[in-house]
């Protein structure tokens, strides 16, 4: 089957859906673990034309975060003085950067998600919290 065919197939068995920037953000690392799994190959098409879809949404969130982080956060520093990239909240610092947070994790993006049905992971395992992540992206 050639790429463009494929990419109908996908597209014909693909649902626009409105999902909350959370969603996406809370659901990367179980959608990462099914890329690093072995899976059919369409399923593995698809789920990779999603995260592609998803990706200047997800980059955008992420550079917004970054700037609050290094507004409102203070750098660790490591016992030689240097930055770790890891950074430290006040208790009222941490109240600011999640009252500014919150606005952007509660944005509402339309993305096409694709059919992707649990039978299509095959032996794939997956634990409750795992699977509770992108269950907006499931079938039975």
């Amino acid at each position: 089957m050639k790429k463009e065919q494929l990419k109908q197939l996908n597209e014909s068995t693909s649902e626009e859906k409105k999902l909350l920037v959370i969603d996406l953000v809370n659901g990367l690392e179980s959608l990462n673990f099914l890329t690093v799994n072995k899976l059919p190959v369409f399923t593995g098409f698809k789920l990779t034309l999603f995260l592609k879809a998803i990706s200047p949404i997800l980059e955008a969130y992420n550079k917004e975060k970054d700037a609050l982080v290094k507004e409102y956060g203070t750098p660790v520093l490591d016992e030689n003085g240097k930055e770790t990239g890891r950074y430290s909240f006040e208790a009222d610092k941490a109240k600011e950067f999640n009252e500014k947070i919150k606005p952007l994790l509660e944005v509402e993006v339309d993305v096409k998600i694709p059919e992707i049905k649990i039978a299509d992971l095959g032996n794939i395992e997956m634990d409750v919290n795992q699977i509770s992540t992108i269950v907006w992206l499931l079938k039975e």
